[in-house]
């Protein structure tokens, strides 16, 4: 009856069964089974979102690769250090956000140029790029408009123009909006004479500097505690964290090294089949900037100086000390690389040395070699914790200890923006995504993340004392500088006051005369001293100034006012210095306005090397 029961309902059974694996299927292994997974930007090729609109990695990469090509251009095609490629990159990036912030602006102002506009300006205003071009040049070297025209009107080479014709588009209106706002602000003579006052006035003053010993200050545990609860503020921490981190460095792989000597090899080659001089080698490939414009020649080598090139090459100097006048050596290895080198003259133990140097660069596999361990190592420490992922792959861990997050610094990596950003979208135990360095991958883990916080009176006891003694010492320096003031007042000298109180450090001396602008040795620089400096009268003693934890009295002895005939003079100048100051402000504060307000998510540590 049963097994009769299970056959009139195994259908249903079978649907069930059916259906549950299928849910499963969509669930656990996603719509990648039928090929429809979701993709992420950046496996998808975007290397950015900015303002919802996806930027591809092909426009950005045109970018890099242009701006690399001119790079290497101006430097004889020598091949970039890894610091040069990586402020290349910085580079391309931030004037890819301005050019898609600036379009967003053009576009609200319909400040498009159309085509005739854009012909116009082609034809009145060649390219500098163009103008340089040694097709565009006469007989006697200048540019030549007519062959310049004649090129312009040709419908072969719209393709070659189409690039300035873009850049037009982008600049002009820019410039047509910065030339609005110099011509918008508008400076008064009362302006202008005050610009010019405070340039040309100068002083001359009398001061006292009054300061407390630290021997003055008596104090003992309860004073430190009570004075730790009333200012439990100022001993507040801040959003604070520790990273413990692996640095993945990029270094040139034995295959590197073996291709930098393949190079070299055939330099050496070319100089010996071809008789090439090696001058004129040197002049076109050496990769030292220091020497190559010069024929390789590194000058004089001295080793018992610690300011020439000695230190750079000193690899090279010892292979090179016995050797011969006149006899090339190479390939030889140092430091720096490859080097094919000579001594053209010797004396004493010092040597005149020519060189010609290929450096040995990480490959685009060392590169990706190096990317993809990051990449393991990260995957890994988010399963286990970046110590024992750092373990399993060999590598070693270090941390940062606690460093506060409004500082903008981190302890080995420095004024760090793109990593201080993602610590504080952190929170402890968070695995941060591979960060790319031109020299280093590395990964990261919060070991702690702390946020704001008073701590404990025990944890910052010394600096309660430091900042106890120093409250007390600017107390008392502004009771014993009131004291002064009246005896001064009272009609006693700078100088008798100065040697009347023997147990404070005083300071008197007297300036010569100063402008707002020329700094003081002893006197902070554009402080509130230099404020009543220019404010008082001639004659008049300042009250108490207190200023970096010590107290200055200041009498003006004499006040030199510019000659308002110069000013006439110079009327004009200081009126258009004053319009350009303002202007650039005001254009400064507009761009970096409309640059901050993009929304932008970076992918460049997903889809760049």
């Amino acid at each position: 009856m049963t097994m009769l029961k299970f056959r009139k309902n195994i259908k249903f059974f079978f649907w069930i069964v059916a259906a549950s694996f299928i849910l499963w299927i969509f669930i656990r292994l996603g719509a990648n089974i039928v090929g429809h997974r979701t993709r992420k930007p950046w496996e998808r090729g975007i290397i950015a979102k900015i303002n919802g609109q996806e930027i591809p990695y092909s426009i950005f990469n045109q970018r890099y690769s242009k701006a690399i090509q001119d790079s290497m251009n101006a430097k004889n095609g020598r091949n970039l250090t890894p610091d040069e490629e990586a402020k290349i990159e910085e580079d391309v990036w931030d004037n890819m956000l301005k050019d898609i912030a600036w379009e967003k602006v053009i576009k609200q102002r319909d400040l498009y140029l159309n085509d005739e506009t854009v012909v116009s300006l082609l034809e009145l205003s060649p390219p500098p790029e163009v103008r340089n071009m040694e097709y565009f040049k006469d007989s006697t070297g200048n540019f030549d408009y007519r062959k310049y025209r004649q090129a312009l009107a040709d419908p072969r080479n719209l393709q070659f123009f189409a690039q300035f014709e873009q850049r037009y588009r982008n600049e002009v209106p820019r410039e047509i909006m910065r030339i609005d706002a110099y011509n918008a602000v508008t400076v008064s003579d009362t302006e202008a004479w005050y610009d010019f006052k405070k340039r040309n006035e100068r002083v001359k003053i009398e001061y006292l500097i009054i300061r407390i010993p630290d021997s003055l200050i008596k104090y003992t545990d309860d004073d430190l505690k009570k004075f730790y609860e009333e200012n439990k503020d100022s001993f507040k921490l801040k959003n604070s964290a520790n990273l413990a981190f692996v640095v993945i460095p990029k270094t040139p792989s034995h295959d590197d090294t073996v291709a930098a000597r393949d190079r070299i090899e055939g330099l050496l080659d070319q100089m010996k089949e071809l008789n090439i001089p090696f001058d004129s080698i040197a002049a076109e490939y050496s990769e030292d900037d220091l020497s190559r414009d010069k024929g390789g020649d590194l000058g004089w080598v001295f080793p018992s100086r610690s300011n020439n090139a000695f230190n750079k090459f000193f690899e090279l100097y010892s292979t090179l000390k016995d050797s011969p006048v006149g006899k090339l050596y190479g390939p030889i290895l140092t430091n720096a690389g490859w080097h094919l080198a000579e001594v053209v003259e010797k004396a004493g133990d010092s040597l005149h040395i020519k060189h010609i140097l290929v450096r040995i660069v990480s490959s685009t596999q060392t590169i990706q070699n190096a990317h993809e361990k990051a990449v393991e190592l990260q995957r890994l420490a988010q399963d286990v914790g970046i110590d024992s992922a750092a373990a399993q792959l060999g590598l070693k861990v270090r941390e940062t200890g606690e460093f506060k997050l409004d500082q903008n610094f981190i302890p080995y990596f420095g004024r760090d923006k793109e990593l201080q950003e993602l610590v504080k979208d952190a929170k402890k135990g968070d695995v941060l995504p591979v960060i790319r360095k031109s020299r280093y991958y590395m990964v990261a883990q919060v070991k702690d993340r702390k946020r704001e916080y008073v701590p404990p009176f025990d944890e910052v006891k010394k600096k309660v004392e430091r900042l106890y003694k120093r409250t007390m010492q600017q107390k008392l320096a502004e009771q014993y500088a009131e004291k002064i003031y009246n005896e001064i007042k009272s009609g006693k000298s700078f100088d008798e006051i100065a040697k009347e109180y023997p147990q404070l450090t005083i300071k008197h001396d007297t300036t010569d005369y100063f402008t707002r602008t020329q700094g003081v040795p002893g006197l902070a620089y554009r402080g509130k001293v230099y404020g009543a400096a220019f404010t008082l009268p001639v004659g008049a003693v300042s009250k108490p100034i207190l200023e970096n934890n010590a107290a200055y009295i200041i009498k003006v002895l004499d006040r030199q006012e510019p000659d308002k005939n110069n000013f006439g003079r110079f009327k004009k100048m200081a009126m258009d210095r004053q319009n350009r100051m303002t202007a650039a402000r005001l254009w400064d504060a507009f761009t970096k306005e409309i640059i901050d307000s993009l929304k932008v998510k970076d992918y460049r540590n997903y889809i760049l090397y």
